[in-house]
């Protein structure tokens, strides 16, 4: 109620599902104390406003497994506005689970949910991709130059430092490489500094190497060259 003759006034819906409408009275007296009123009914209607929300699982994972789901729990809505934050989108009241690209990020998801009278709500969450180390090697090549398996190297995740060391059944190196990425550090095949084909065998390998965590890792075994 105002006894002003112009003013504002918000009218409020608390329902996420139904509109409400308000009856409007103007009542007037003039100077000479007569009076005058005016009535209409569901004058104003309030659209519901819709409530965004979600949850999504994890909230932090690692660069080997980059996948998150959601879970919509937004009320009051018909339509649906994903933003993943790596420039890809969804209108679906669900979208299936999401991957991002292996490696570390952080993410804003950003859902904005539309009722059908045109009402809007949004939501955010947070994601974290962060570093993983993971180290492999094999156990054979064939250095014949077929261009397959021409080189003996590992490689892996999260490495800052690398070397590798060959050595023959008698315990004598015949490689060296210590290089980033690991594939630069690769043996060819050949021993004596390089200069002739080595023969097949089995060979022992030594990797020392750390990973982006600062921490050092040792490694040995065999690998077998084959012609």
């Amino acid at each position: 109620m105002s006894n002003s003759q112009n003013f504002e006034h918000c009218y409020t819906n608390d329902s996420v599902f139904s509109q409400v409408s308000f009856n409007i009275t103007l009542t007037v007296t003039s100077d000479s104390g007569c009076v005058s009123s005016l009535s209409k009914s569901n004058y104003i209607t309030v659209y519901p406003n819709p409530f965004a929300d979600f949850t999504v699982d994890p909230q932090v994972t690692t660069v080997m497994d980059p996948v998150f789901s959601f879970i919509n729990l937004s009320t009051g809505t018909d339509f649906w506005n994903w933003n993943f934050g790596d420039n890809t989108t969804s209108v679906l009241m669900d979208p299936d689970p999401h991957t991002y690209a292996p490696d570390t990020a952080t993410y804003v998801i950003t859902l904005i949910t539309t009722s059908q009278y045109g009402c809007a709500d949004t939501a955010y969450k947070t994601v974290i991709i962060e570093g993983d180390f993971v180290f492999y090697i094999p156990n054979a090549f064939t250095p014949n130059d077929d261009g397959v398996n021409d080189y003996f190297f590992g490689t892996g995740i999260g490495i800052t430092e690398y070397d590798l060391w060959i050595f023959d059944r008698w315990g004598n190196m015949i490689f060296h490489g210590d290089n980033l990425p690991a594939e630069k550090a690769r043996w060819d095949g050949r021993a004596n500094g390089g200069k002739e084909p080595a023969q097949m065998d089995v060979y022992v390998w030594k990797v020392t190497l750390k990973d982006m965590f600062g921490n050092p890792h040792k490694y040995m075994g065999t690998v077998t060259l084959v012609k």
